[in-house]
């Protein structure tokens, strides 16, 4: 869909919202948090670094900083509400608002896309589209159809391919939304004599491509094989590059007082999160903080570490998809990571 998420249109989100609930309306609270998601402000995270410049290379966050306020176990760019009240009095921090308007009557409409309930909110304004086209062509044509926010799938005989695109384009419009016509793609698959699916045939422009992939929410699908898709593992060695940069030009900052002959990087924490390691042997330790009274009646910060175990990291993710799918190829898209890691750390610390 083309720009789903800021094309939300706030009164008929309220009125789906509140039919789900079988109410006339929201209630208080429901009403404060659907002010909140759509009547929104933010600021920009450029604007919390050490310097401001919108153009060129972007510098740093102010570590130093940051590293004091995690000790009290905080995760945030300030130590507390007056700090960044105090940054955008003066300026620092510039506050802006929805900047999503209507083409028709240029109301306010959207909703971020970041926020924890937005995936919900998402579902919960397409329902009855949903339904309609489960009767549709789940019921009527015998297909298959799946929705995740913006992202939908249908697989239905070749020979209702129009009718179901028809139907999807004059449904949608009801609610508000247009279809991106450069990210629908229709995809055209076989099976051969011993029951397999063969490779795709991607249907553009009134002809056919061979070897393109079905791609759907992060996979690629040839039809005989399932893999991740290349983009995303791209995107997962760029980050790996960036972490491995960043850690090295702290260890080159270093007072030299500090310093060894050669810089320590402490990059344990990039070898937990960029390996194939089992992370059920390390432990993460948190920083719990408490108000705790004293012998004279007086209430004291206290702060306890508590170790946890490693949530997983990419590798378990991939780990978890080539079980579940019952795909090995998948679990082998990583078997050069080792290689990589070690290469761009040893050409980060010769520079």
């Amino acid at each position: 869909m083309e720009k789903f998420f800021s094309s939300i249109e706030h009164q008929y989100l309220k009125i789906s919202w509140a039919k789900i609930l079988g109410k006339e309306s929201l209630p208080l609270d429901h009403y404060k948090v659907f002010r909140a998601a759509t009547n929104f402000s933010y600021i920009l995270k450029d604007d919390l670094r050490k310097s401001k410049k919108r153009f060129g290379s972007r510098s740093g966050f102010d570590e130093k900083k940051l590293s004091q306020i995690r000790k009290h176990g905080i995760e945030s760019y300030f130590g507390s509400h007056d700090e960044f009240r105090k940054a955008v009095k003066q300026g620092e921090v510039k506050i802006f608002r929805n900047p999503f308007r209507s083409k028709v009557n240029n109301k306010k409409i959207g909703i971020p896309q970041g926020l924890p309930i937005s995936s919900v909110l998402a579902n919960l304004y397409l329902l009855e589209f949903d339904q309609n086209i489960i009767h549709e062509v789940v019921k009527e044509l015998g297909g298959f159809y799946r929705r995740y926010s913006d992202d939908i799938i249908i697989v239905t005989d070749c020979q209702h391919e129009s009718k179901v695109e028809e139907l999807v384009m004059s449904l949608i419009s009801k609610y508000f939304i247009a279809i991106s016509e450069d990210k629908t793609e229709v995809f055209h698959f076989a099976k051969g004599k011993n029951g397999s699916v063969k490779g795709s045939l991607k249907f553009k422009e009134g002809s056919f491509s061979y070897n393109y992939p079905l791609n759907y929410l992060g996979f690629d699908y040839y039809g005989d094989r399932t893999l991740i898709a290349a983009k995303n593992l791209s995107k997962f060695y760029r980050r790996m590059k960036v972490s491995i940069k960043r850690k090295t030009k702290v260890s080159a900052k270093l007072e030299p007082d500090q310093m060894r002959e050669k810089p320590a990087v402490f990059f344990r924490q990039l070898y937990r999160i960029y390996s194939n390691s089992d992370l059920e042997r390390y432990k993460v330790r948190t920083r719990r903080i408490s108000l705790t009274k004293n012998r004279f009646g007086e209430y004291v910060y206290k702060s306890k570490v508590i170790p946890k175990p490693m949530k997983g990291n990419y590798f378990s993710y991939v780990k978890r998809a080539s079980r579940i799918m019952g795909e090995p190829a998948i679990a082998n898209q990583l078997r050069n990571h080792r290689k990589i890691f070690n290469s761009t750390l040893k050409r980060r610390m010769e520079s």
